[in-house]
């Protein structure tokens, strides 16, 4: 049997940027960074929006393989401090940066339950998370999806990040054959027949 999930609008939304729901949005008396290496400032900034909008600027912004690797690390930094402005943000720039050695950056973020969350719900992360481990290391999200299986949300989540990257690459058919399968789970097994009485 197939499972149906409704999403409510407010649900939706951190799916997954590339799906094309609004993204994270910066506070109105926020001014922007002036340059890359501002931003990454920004970041270690206390100030309650500061940290948010140098990480929504960073994932709009013009990628910089020479800056990757210090851009990464604050935004993650930033994140591990869990402050419930910047968490988001910061899952969405770090997709938009991100290279192999993010994954286990994603897989920790996927694997968060939701009810041990602080400040910000976690499962506003996953959409952003999951979207960049396809793309990444897919055989890792594989290999989680088994253990997440009893939160619908978290599937659901999963199930339109693969399918956006499917969509957007149009050359990973064989990816989403396998793994939408195990996002939208499998019917229960049917009982074993009676053994013939003798």
């Amino acid at each position: 049997t197939t499972e149906i999930y409704t999403l409510s609008l407010h649900d939706a939304l951190p799916i997954c940027v590339k799906l094309g729901y609004p993204p994270t949005m910066k506070a109105r008396d926020a001014k922007d960074p002036a340059s890359i290496d501002d931003a990454v400032k920004m970041l270690q900034s206390t100030k309650d929006t500061e940290p948010a909008t140098a990480a929504i600027w960073l994932r709009d912004t013009t990628f910089d393989e020479k800056k990757r690797k210090d851009v990464v690390k604050a935004l993650i930094a930033t994140f591990d401090r869990d402050e419930a402005h910047s968490r988001v943000p910061c899952v969405e720039a770090i997709a938009a940066w991100a290279g192999p050695d993010e994954v286990p950056f994603f897989v920790k973020v996927l694997r968060t339950p939701a009810e041990l969350t602080a400040k910000t719900p976690p499962d506003h992360c996953w959409g952003p998370a999951a979207y960049a481990l396809v793309k990444l290391d897919p055989e890792a999200l594989a290999k989680i999806i088994p253990e997440r299986k009893n939160n619908n949300w978290w599937r659901v989540t999963v199930y339109w990040a693969v399918l956006a990257v499917s969509k957007e690459t149009g050359k990973d058919a064989t990816m989403a054959r396998r793994l939408l399968p195990l996002t939208v789970g499998t019917a229960p097994a049917s009982p074993a027949a009676p053994a013939p009485s003798t």
